[in-house]
């Protein structure tokens, strides 16, 4: 299975519940499996830190279904 990451996403493949593959920025192949799940992550491209700001706050990380 080809698998498009846009530009700043990861795709986590999972089968049965069970991580698979990690596919970074681009495409990527995939062997095809029964109950195949995609998660892309959003990975910020340089964590950008203000005056005053821890830095768990400063980065925040989203997951697209």
């Amino acid at each position: 299975m080809l698998i498009y990451v846009p530009q700043s996403y990861v795709a986590l493949v999972y089968a049965g519940g069970e991580l698979r593959a990690v596919v970074e920025a681009g495409v990527g192949f995939v062997p095809h499996s029964e109950g195949l799940e995609v998660r892309y992550v959003y990975l910020p491209p340089q964590a950008q830190y203000s005056e005053g700001m821890e830095g768990d706050e400063a980065v925040q990380l989203e997951t697209v279904h």
